[in-house]
């Protein structure tokens, strides 16, 4: 049985897919291959691909995603490895950022445990780090293990020897909790209310992951899972929210966002600068 099938299976108690389909037509023998592990998992998948509100289907580009709900067209939706490796100028990318004093500037091992999109996990691997990307819900789980299969494919990542980031498929707290290696920061962006306005081109896809998992009701629980496991924890929020557990030990500012950082007490000081 293979990694990703076994983690699917781990977690389906824990997940749903509502009203999902798969198209195997268009896809390139390695993507058929994961939807084929992905299908076989659920049965809700058999069902007919016109009568489904998420299609998922192969591409050139990668697995994509064809949503048709409470829209006026379908839109298509996928992880752009593409678009990632043309924006690449140096490697490691510089580290100089709100982002990177929250994740800590000797930290070298992360465990990002909201992986959704896989963003900020690849935003951490351009800049050299080691990165484990946790995604509780397997169709987002499938959509990653199929980008950094792509991403591991690259000249860049070839010629650079990048550190491809590992996707485990499972509920964050359990996977967390059961981890050998110690990470030196654990990342959660939990989800959070959507604003009405915002540019299309990012709430498409913001709105998909609200539409497919729902709000994170359980990220204080995850916030004192992490704490358990690591020394440092860094907590992604839009600017209006308020910190999931109050008194960080320190936040960092970015454009419409702030990183909430929590420490235990085995913290040195200095790494919080």
């Amino acid at each position: 049985m293979s990694f990703l099938r076994r983690m699917i299976e781990n977690n389906q108690k824990n997940s749903s897919l509502p009203n999902c389909a798969v198209d195997t037509s268009g896809a390139s023998p390695s993507q058929s291959l994961l939807l084929g592990q992905f299908v076989e998992t659920y049965e809700q998948l058999q069902g007919q691909p016109e009568a489904a509100a998420c299609l998922v289907i192969g591409t050139p580009e990668g697995l994509q995603v064809e949503w048709r709900h409470g829209t006026a067209k379908s839109l298509h939706l996928h992880i752009d490895i593409k678009s990632f490796v043309r924006m690449q100028r140096s490697f490691p990318a510089p580290r100089q950022t709100g982002f990177n004093q929250a994740l800590g500037r000797r930290s070298r091992r992360i465990v990002d445990a909201t992986g959704g999109w896989g963003t900020d996990a690849l935003r951490m691997c351009a800049q050299g780090l080691d990165v484990t990307i946790i995604e509780r819900h397997p169709l987002m789980g499938l959509l990653l293990t199929d980008a950094m299969q792509r991403l591991s494919a690259t000249d860049w990542a070839e010629r650079n020897r990048v550190a491809i980031p590992r996707v485990v498929i499972g509920d964050s707290i359990t996977t967390l909790q059961s981890m050998e290696a110690q990470a030196d920061c654990v990342y959660l962006d939990p989800m959070y209310p959507l604003r009405r306005k915002g540019t299309a081109a990012v709430n498409k896809y913001m709105q998909f992951l609200q539409w497919l998992v729902g709000p994170d009701g359980d990220a204080a629980q995850l916030l004192t899972a992490a704490l358990q496991v690591c020394k440092r924890v860094a907590v992604k929020r839009p600017d209006a929210a308020s910190p999931i557990q109050a008194n960080p030990d320190t936040a960092f500012s970015s454009k419409l966002v702030h990183y909430d950082v929590y420490l235990t007490r085995d913290n040195s000081p200095p790494d919080s600068q």
